[in-house]
This record gives structure tokens, sequence and C-alpha cells, in this order.
């Protein structure tokens, strides 16, 4: 089954998406907005400019989109099909896409007079080759999929978004439409479009700035093959590169037709297995040494850390398979967080149907689960959209199950910028973070005030993404008039700061990477403990737009996902919500980088989960931090001391105090290339104990396999029922003498391999 794009799919109530840009100090925007008859062709005012300090804002603001430039291109690409097929298959007629010439320096050279006319695919097929996918895209999107759709083209390619009439307006209009067309009117040559520039030929001022540069990568490994290929394509392949990927993943358990497992399926999970870990040090292996100080904590890892992200649409296959799914949600512990949001929340025309408020019912019961319930801003009428739900939430589901309602998602990613209306009674839209800011405190004093009786009990506004969001607007918001009243906590989401095209498993990985998203991490909670709230990481997951296959749903993923969790909880966030999206549909599946995507037995076309590689980057984390029991995390992370030493593979330790005095170890060897033994110092109260090892291990293709993982000798391939397959298996080692009265453990780590080491506590004598 091909994992599709989240972007121009099908739904009722929204598509899930994710992009890198945005934000930042420094904010450029652009917006339309209208009232009566006029208002799907009104012009199109200048949106915000604010800087706290230009140039740097400026400088991230020209990395962040030539960092993404490429990628969107394929996610659109991939979209657009993904909408397309299934529409075909059930009848539906779909349009194809508008021939036209390949992409050359005459598309903006030579342009052609446009007149005002409604945004069609004649419309599209006049613009430059690249902006034809932005705009056929949000033409063919069905319903609540244009805002998605409008978002990434508004991001990606403004030049010509801005000419395009899409205002708030027409937005509501189509975002209602289950058809193809849109009610926006495109503007005529010579009409402003962004301050004093103008449209001409469909680009706003005219001509096309010269590309920003891109950001620097590190050099690949001198044996680096595969996907390290893909950073030296240029931008116009690379789309092509990614839809030929994305049509090779097809999905073996779509086609299943029961929850256990044939003999020859059972044959093929062994046969993608890679060989088994070395029980000894291995001569010529370099060593990695760690030295765990046990009576130096850190940072206290919050009960349920480990939390996912659900669109609204499809939540109901969950309950429609509530025993399998039963058997994944236990792994997050006894009372699993499910953040309900996305672009969904935002796009969504009528509050979530009865069915999916009865499948979180069912859900609630099932997994003893929580909820973050996600409501819309974007729309004038949000209060009162905003208000049911929270009604029916209280209705549904028990008090006690309510984490909270986060108000609007990704504002800064808003297809019409960042900004609010001006009154209750006002539909007119304002562009700009301070009309954002006042809006968004009228909305949440509405729905939330203070009073006898009254708690906070929203959060948000699920800014876009760490690595661009400035500390200043989140500032301004938690120190609002009345936010002691209604704010509960922050929240905020995190993708890696990359390029999803050209970006490889050992970029991905690289430790600068992670540090660059965690020092802007640190920046935010800065500002949430400053004002007493907690910062919550209510959206995350390897790479944007879904991922990437044969990237983000291999062992890399697992890695990254393991890693991101250890260093986000020791950075102090109080969850990590890794985004499922819609979770999958039939034929097609879910999104590469979704740990546990829904796909559907043939004959019945029930629901059922199909774990993938990142999945077993959840597992390693929850044994590391609550132990095999699956209870609730008991573990206070511990300062570890490393030297590479001998090895120069990328190893990462994590070290762990538990609530009974033992210690945890996390040994991730995120290489592809070089194994290590890794020596793990202990202190003196743990040398007379046996050390527990559960491994996790990837399959033949080291970094690259999607099958053949295992974690403590199982696996889930082929696995319909939710349950690991085969006999759990770890191994026993003794602790040896060291200097200085400690004792160490060598465990030799194979490329592209985790392992949690258990060491109790010795008892006195």
């Amino acid at each position: 089954m091909l994992p599709s794009s989240e972007l121009g799919r099908h739904s009722d109530l929204g598509t899930p998406r994710k992009r890198a840009t945005g934000g930042g100090s420094s904010y450029s925007g652009s917006s339309t907005s209208g009232t009566g008859s006029d208002a799907c062709r009104s012009s199109k005012p200048s949106g915000l400019r604010r800087s706290t300090n230009g140039g740097s804002a400026q400088k991230r603001r020209l990395l962040i989109l030539g960092a993404i430039g490429g990628v969107v291109v394929a996610a659109v690409l991939i979209g657009v099909l993904a909408w397309a097929i299934p529409n075909a298959r059930s009848g539906s007629a779909v349009t194809a896409p508008p021939a036209s010439a390949p992409a050359s320096a005459s598309d903006a050279a030579k342009p052609a007079a446009k007149a005002a006319a409604l945004l069609d695919s004649a419309y599209c097929s006049g613009l430059p080759v690249m902006a034809q996918m932005y705009c056929n895209s949000y033409y063919k999107a069905p319903g609540s999929g244009r805002f998605s759709a409008a978002a990434m083209w508004q991001k990606m390619d403004a030049i010509t978004y801005n000419c395009a009439g899409i205002n708030n307006a027409c937005l509501m209009a189509d975002l209602k439409a289950d058809r193809v067309g849109s009610a926006c009117q495109t503007l005529a040559d010579g009409e402003k479009c962004q301050g004093d520039a103008q449209c001409s030929a469909g680009l706003c001022g005219g001509a096309r700035p010269p590309p920003p540069p891109q950001p620097p990568r590190p050099a690949a490994h001198p044996g680096a093959t595969g996907l390290a290929g893909l950073a030296a394509l240029k931008l116009e392949q690379a789309p092509v590169v990614e839809a030929k990927q994305q049509g090779m993943i097809k999905e073996d358990k779509s086609s299943a037709t029961g929850a256990t497992p044939d003999a020859s399926a059972a044959a093929a999970s062994i046969a993608a297995q890679g060989p088994p870990a070395p029980k000894a040090v291995v001569n010529g292996w370099g060593e990695f040494q760690a030295t765990v100080n046990a009576d130096a904590p850190l940072m206290r890892v919050p009960e349920t850390f480990l939390a996912t992200s659900h669109e609204w649409d499809r939540i109901t296959d969950y309950a429609d398979n509530i025993d399998a799914f039963a058997e994944i949600f236990k792994v997050f512990g006894p009372s699993p967080i499910m953040r309900m949001g996305g672009a969904s929340q935002d796009a969504m025309t009528e509050v979530p149907k009865q069915e999916i408020w009865e499948a979180l019912a069912k859900i609630q019961k099932a997994f003893n689960a929580r909820f973050l319930i996600g409501l819309p801003l974007w729309r004038p009428d949000s209060v009162v959209m905003a208000r049911k739900m929270m009604q029916l939430a209280e209705q549904y589901l028990p008090k006690e199950s309510l984490m909270g309602f986060e108000l609007g998602n990704e504002p800064e990613f808003w297809p019409t910028s960042v900004g609010g209306y001006e009154s209750a009674a006002n539909s007119s839209f304002v562009p700009g973070f301070e009309a954002y800011a006042n809006y968004f405190s009228r909305t949440a004093t509405a729905l939330n005030p203070c009073g006898p009786g009254q708690s906070p009990k929203l959060a948000g506004p699920g800014w876009g993404n760490v690595n661009t969001i400035d500390a200043g607007w989140m500032a301004m918001q938690a120190k609002a008039a009345g936010a002691r009243c209604y704010m509960r906590e922050l929240s905020v989401h995190y993708y890696p700061y990359v390029n999803n095209v050209t970006i490889d498993s050992r970029s991905l990985l690289s430790q600068d990477l992670q540090n660059f998203g965690i020092e802007k991490f640190q920046w935010l909670h800065g500002v949430a403990k400053a004002t007493n709230l907690k910062l919550r990481i209510s959206e995350t997951n390897s790479l944007y737009g879904g991922g990437r296959a044969g990237l983000s749903d291999t062992v890399a993923g697992t890695m990254w996902c393991a890693d991101a969790l250890f260093a986000f909880a020791n950075a102090g966030a109080t969850g990590f919500h890794f985004h499922w999206g819609f979770g999958g549909r039939p034929y097609y599946g879910g999104q590469p980088n979704t740990g546990v995507q829904t796909n559907f037995f043939r004959d019945s076309l029930k629901p059922y989960p199909s774990v993938h590689a990142p999945w077993y980057g959840y597992l390693l984390f929850r044994t590391a931090t609550a132990g095999l029991g699956g209870g609730f995390s008991d573990t206070t992370l511990v300062n570890v001391n490393t030297n590479a030493g001998s090895c120069g593979a990328n190893v990462k330790v994590w070290g762990l105090l538990t609530d009974e005095g033992g210690v945890r170890v996390a040994l991730l060897n995120k290489d592809m290339y070089t194994p290590c033994n890794v020596a793990v110092t202990l202190d003196s109260m743990y040398c007379g104990s046996t050390a527990a090892l559960h491994r996790l291990m990837p399959g033949k293709k080291g970094m690259d396999s999607k099958d053949g993982i295992t974690w403590r000798g199982q696996t889930y391939d082929n696995a319909a029922n939710g349950k690991l397959q085969g006999s759990a298996k770890s191994e026993s080692l003794r602790p040896v003498a060291a200097a200085g009265g400690k004792c160490s453990v060598t465990v030799p780590m194979p490329v592209a391999s985790g392992a949690v080491l258990e060491v109790a506590r010795a008892a006195s004598r």
C-alpha cells in the first residue's frame, strides 16, 4: 500500500500536514480580507512586519525557505495523486492537471497578461511550472484539504500565491465545497498584491527573486550510498526521485486476510532479520566509554511523557478494532495521552460528528486514555464551534480524562498568515501578531473566563515549530491580561530543521541537528518557567510533511525517535506527542513517519495496527524509563560522562536512576558504518548485581531496514493483532571491577542498534 501524502486527501474534517517554515522573530505574511459580495475579490493588505532581531531573523527566514523548498513540490505532487487515485476508484470524476511546458527562463521573462478570473485549471496552467503544482493542489483538493494546500502554497511560493486571490472569505467557502473548483477570484494585472507591489502574469511584483542560499550540510561519510545520493540532486530532480521512492514502498500488510501471520510470512520475517549481536567484546572494534553518575540527577521523566497526536478524521478506526489497538496503546503506560488535533481542527467547517465522540468514549474506556482536545481558532465563528466541542467532550468523556483543550494549530502557518479578527461582530481578518494575540486572548476568555469554580483549561496554540517560533510571541501570549485564568500550559511543535528531500540518515541523526532544536526549545522553556507554565511538544516526528519513505520508516527513524525522547525529556518538556495524523486509509496506509499505521484487511476492510520502524524507538524509551512492567515512568535522568575513545561512531548514552535505586542505561549506536564496544562504568553500589541487557536490532539492511527489526528478539513483522511475535530474549552480564572501587559492563554495539542495560542496586551487606 502506498503511504499517501497528507496534502490533498479527501476527508470531512481536515488535512494534517507539517512544514518547517514560518515564525521567527521577523515575519512577513500576506492575507486578503473583505466583506459583502466582494469578499472573494478584495485587495491583499500587507502582512505583519515585526522584528526583534531583524538581521538574524531575516537570515533564518531565508534558511527556512531554502531548506524546504524542494520537498514541498514532492509533497504537493504526491498529495494530488493520493486524492485523485481513490476518487477514481470510487467513480468520481478527476480532472487531469493541465499540460505545461518545462520550466525555463522564459516562464518569467515573457509572461502572458492576466485578467481577473476565478481560480481554476486555466489560471493554474498559465503559472510557472513549479507554481502550477501548488495551484492545482489547491484547486483540486476536496473540501477541508484546501486549508493545508493553501498554507503550503503561501509559504513555498508566495510570489504566485499573493496573486491567486485566496482570502479568508473565499477559503471558508472552498472548505465547504467538496468538489473540484474554487470560489476565489484571482487578481488582475496591475492590482496590488502585497504592499505597493502589483500582480503581473500571476506574479506578485512581476518577477521572481533569486533563490535563497541553502543551509550547509554535513559532509557525507566516505562510504555513504543510497539516500545520501539525494543530496547531489538538482531541485527539479528531487520531486521525481521522491515520487519514485513513494511508489516502491507498497505495504504487504494491506492484503492481509487474518490476524495471525501464516508460515510463509513468518519465514519471510526471519529472513529479513539481521545477524545476532555479539555476546562478548569484539576485537577490532573501538571502545566508547561512558560513566553513569547516579548521584547527579538532571531531570525527572514525566510519568506519561511518550504520547501521540491524531487528526480528527479516521479516529473511529481505532474503535472499530479496539482489542488490537489496545495492545498498542498499553505500551504507552496505564493511561496514555492522545492529542486530538492538527490541521483538521482549524480546517473543520462543523464540530466533529457524534460517531467520533462515541469512538473517543470507547477508546477512553478500553485504553484508560486521556485527551488533549484540539479546538478551532482560524474561523471567525471559532468561539461557537469551540464551546460546543468543549461541551461534547465533557458530555462523552469522564472529567478526569480531559487533560485540557488546545486552542488553534500553527497560526503562523495559516493560509492567511498569522492574524485575527477585530471583534466578535466583525468577520474581517487582520494580519499581524498583535491582531492574533488580541484575538486569541478574547476567544480564550470567552471559552474559559475567570470566576468562582473556574480553573485554567486551555493550552496552545500549538505553535508550528520549535526551530522557528519567536520566544517573544510566546511570552506576550502567556503574559496577556487574563491568561492566568485560562492558560494551563503552553504548547509547540517540533520537526527537525532540514530539507526532507536531501537529508540522509547521517545528517538526520547528527548531534548538531538535535542541539539546534534543543537550544531553541530551551529559549521557549524559559518563557514557560517565567510564567509558571509547563511546555508541551504537542506534535512531532522525524520529518515534516508526513516524513519520507525510505528514511522515516527505517531504523534511522527508530533511532531519531528514541534519542529525541530522551533529549526533550532532559530539556524539560512535559510531553512528546508523535503525530500519527489520520492513521491510514484503505489501499494506501499512513504517512512514513508514523510508528503504527492503520491498515485494513483485504476481505472486510476492517482496520488493524501496522507497526513500523519508529515504534521500536518508542519501546526502547519506555523500557528505559518505566521498565518492562509497563507502568508509569519511574526514573530520573542522571549525568553521564562520555569519551569516544577509539570509537569513531555516533554513539549516545542516557543514564536513568529508578525510584528503587537501580540504574537503567540506554545505549544508541546511531552510526550506519561503525560498530563499537561501549564500556559503561557504574558506581560501587551496583557492582554486586547481575545486569540485564535488552537489545534493539536492525534487519539485514542495517540502518535502511524497514523489516526484520527486533526488540528483545521479538518483532511485529506480519502481526495484525498489535502483539509482538516470538519469544522475548535478554542477556545477563556481570559487572567487572574497575578503578576507584567502581565496576564496568562492556556492551558490544553493532551499527544501527540500541540497548537498555538494567542494573539493580546491590543489597547491603
